[in-house]
């Protein structure tokens, strides 16, 4: 296993047992969406089913790209 793998593995134990995050398996919940460049979006598009992202951001760039939309995140992905 990668050291990244082993280092993301740890936090998801540790923010369990403190009571901070749980999982649940079939959904993600992803907070700070603005920080995903569009790779990201693209992979998440395509990978999941449904997810909730979270961001505090009103219309921004789409991180990596000229591109602004609500939140900073693609279109496609917000119908």
């Amino acid at each position: 296993m990668s050291q990244g793998r082993e280092q993301i593995d740890a936090k998801v134990v540790e923010c369990r047992e403190e009571g901070s995050a749980k999982i649940i398996p079939g959904e993600l919940f992803i907070d700070e969406v603005h920080m995903l460049d569009m790779e990201c979006f693209f992979f998440l598009n395509h990978a999941l089913e449904s997810c909730v992202i979270a961001t505090n951001r009103g219309i921004a760039k789409v991180r990596g790209t000229e591109y602004k939309s609500p939140h900073g995140i693609p279109l496609d992905l917000l119908d």
